[in-house]
């Protein structure tokens, strides 16, 4: 079976200034991916490329299939990006908002309204943002409506994930919840690949991990074996102290 992404030498210039150099990763299904690096190493930029949202060149290629050959609702079915924040400003409810990933199921062989309103609890729940399903989008907080753009992307149905920063503006809670339920997508078979800042995150959640600075892929491989004292060092120019954060966890049974 095809990897769920396979890019092969991006290269990103944005505004005339080159972003991206030469970057090959591979995502898989049953796996999440975490990709690493301090500010301005070109996190973003990947991920937005990965999802066909910045111009580049060299080859990605979704399930086997160039993504620039897939038609937009193909594409929007098998590959679904979670942005830091939305520009979303319409006035609908969070119902509403998730509500709009089916437009990528338009047309589809024996789809109903039943399937769309199903589709649509199963996402409020799983992102726990059913209690506010009534809410309107602009009112919520900032981690509310991150919350809402979970449960929008997991309504798409997609199989590969993109996620830029999801634990930002979340509390404790709600992140060891979400990093929870993309772990149990992937070990259900999708692959989630996510922008992250915290390395304990990636140690704690990721399978491989994907280090970036200045644009350049340092390292690529699971995730004990890429964070390491000397790649930390070289990356963030700090010293990595194992035990050194602090821990948390879900009380048992939550």
């Amino acid at each position: 079976m095809a990897d769920a992404i396979d890019a092969r030498d991006l290269v990103v210039s944005l505004g005339g200034r080159p972003v991206l150099h030469g970057v090959t990763l591979s995502a898989r299904f049953g796996e999440v991916l975490a990709i690493l690096g301090p500010n301005g190493a070109g996190k973003s930029t990947l991920l937005r490329t990965l999802a066909g949202l910045t111009a580049y060149t060299g080859t990605v290629l979704l399930e086997g299939t160039p993504l620039a050959r897939l038609p937009a609702d193909q594409r929007a079915r098998s590959i679904s990006f979670v942005p830091q924040q939305s520009p979303l400003d319409a006035a609908l409810t969070v119902r509403e908002v998730v509500a709009l990933a089916r437009y990528a199921h338009r047309g589809a062989l024996g789809r109903t309204r039943a399937d769309d309103a199903r589709a649509v609890d199963e996402a409020l729940a799983a992102a726990d943002v059913h209690a506010l399903a009534d809410r309107h989008y602009g009112a919520l907080s900032t981690g509310e409506q991150k919350r809402t753009l979970i449960a929008r992307a997991l309504c798409t149905g997609a199989r590969t994930l993109l996620l830029d920063e999801p634990s930002g503006s979340l509390d404790i809670e709600h992140a060891l919840r979400l990093f929870a339920l993309l772990r149990t997508l992937a070990i259900e078979g999708r692959a989630i690949v996510l922008v992250l800042h915290q390395i304990e995150h990636a140690l704690a959640f990721a399978d491989r991990a994907l280090l970036l600075r200045e644009g350049t892929a340092r390292a690529l491989g699971p995730t004990v074996d890429v964070i390491t004292a000397a790649h930390v060092r070289a990356l963030y120019g700090v010293e990595l102290v194992p035990g050194g954060a602090p821990g948390f966890r879900l009380p048992e049974g939550a």
